[in-house]
């Protein structure tokens, strides 16, 4: 009697570590390759296997890269294969989590480490390693951003231009256009996003990029990351949405280019500071032509440096000493008291009205 509760105390036991070793966090991280420019956005996938709320990946301690956060999903899956007669099982059950993360410096590093913990065990990988390779000077593509302003105040519009000078093909050949039409050049473009600053008013996002969208696929175009077109009904990938930018004909330094321009306007609501990029640029041009007519093409990648914009407070100089933070027209203020004689010790009521075109959020008291 004694020797079956022992074994059924064994089993019980090996039944709870087994139960316990199953809900143990399992983590793994992966980027889609191994090497990138600098500047250029790493996509970090990042699986935890048996995921509870307060579980979310940690990766503050990845140095000097920006990160964001790009949202998450769960997924469970099970695949079996027999293989010379034995059958294999591999599966997932948790949540992935996916990342944007931009290198500021060029070398080879890891981007980790990376630390999950479930309140009682902490599970840390060294997460992908990747080269991040430094940018060739090239005179194919040039990309540049240019703010209009880069100090404003609350209300006070400004625009941020991105300009893409493309080589323009030599003769007879100049009018015909240097962007592949079956793999459009790849434009990473951060601030282009409908949410991208609660304290900036801007243009409709979505609305610009329809408007923009080519639906002739045999029109060249330039692509935007993070923007695609719908999976067909097979769960394929469609071809690339491809935007026109509206080229125009320049001259840079003696030489003949193709620009592509969008140019953004933006009101502050609030002071602080606003970084714009950096702006990439990565694929194949067509940089000349054979004798055969074939195309010639050049696999580039160029980067366009962040802008900053800060909003700041109003000149010192000239400044009324009632100052409360309002800007704007045709301001008006009035005060008024609930009671217009009272005892000592009575509570009073004091209202002020702010009015005309102004901020309120920005008043103080």
């Amino acid at each position: 009697m004694k020797l079956n509760s022992l074994a059924m105390a064994l089993t019980l036991l090996m039944a709870i570590a087994s139960v316990a070793h199953a809900k143990d966090i399992k983590v793994d991280a992966s980027i889609p390759t191994d090497k990138v420019f600098l500047g250029e956005p790493i996509r970090l996938t990042v699986r935890v296997s048996n995921f509870k709320n307060g579980m979310e990946p940690d990766l503050s301690r990845i140095p000097d890269c920006a990160i964001e956060n790009l949202g998450h999903g769960d997924r469970s899956f099970r695949n079996i294969s027999i293989v010379n007669g034995r059958r294999q099982s591999t599966g997932f059950s948790g949540r992935i989590f996916e990342y944007s993360v931009t290198p500021d410096a060029a070398g080879t590093r890891q981007l980790g480490p990376i630390t999950v913990s479930n309140g009682k065990q902490v599970t840390r990988i060294p997460g992908p390693r990747v080269t991040i390779q430094g940018v060739v000077p090239q005179e194919y593509v040039l990309v540049d951003l240019e703010v209009s302003k880069t100090e404003v105040v609350v209300d006070e519009s400004f625009s941020v231009e991105l300009r893409v000078r493309v080589r323009a093909l030599p003769e007879p050949y100049a009018d015909a256009s240097p962007l592949p039409v079956e793999s459009p050049p790849l434009l990473s473009i951060p601030y282009l996003k409908q949410d991208a600053s609660e304290t900036l008013e801007g243009p409709n996002i979505n609305d610009l990029l329809n408007a923009m969208l080519i639906n002739n696929r045999r029109t060249p175009g330039l692509a935007i990351h993070g923007v695609s077109l719908q999976r067909n009904f097979f769960g394929d990938r469609l071809p690339a949405a491809r935007f026109d930018f509206k080229p125009t004909r320049v001259q840079h330094d003696g030489k003949p280019y193709l620009l592509y321009a969008l140019s953004l306007k933006y009101t502050p609501t609030r002071e602080e500071k606003h970084t714009f990029g950096p702006v990439t640029f990565k694929g194949s041009i067509f940089k000349g032509v054979t004798a055969a007519g074939r195309g010639v093409t050049e696999s580039i990648f160029a980067v366009a440096s962040p802008q900053t914009v800060r909003v700041v407070p109003p000149p010192e100089l000239g400044r009324p000493a009632s100052y409360a933070g309002g800007i704007g027209h045709t301001l008006g203020a009035t005060s008024s008291l609930d009671a217009q004689t009272c005892y000592v010790g009575d509570p009073l009521t004091l209202e002020i009205v702010i009015s005309g075109d102004i901020r309120k959020e920005n008043l103080f008291a």
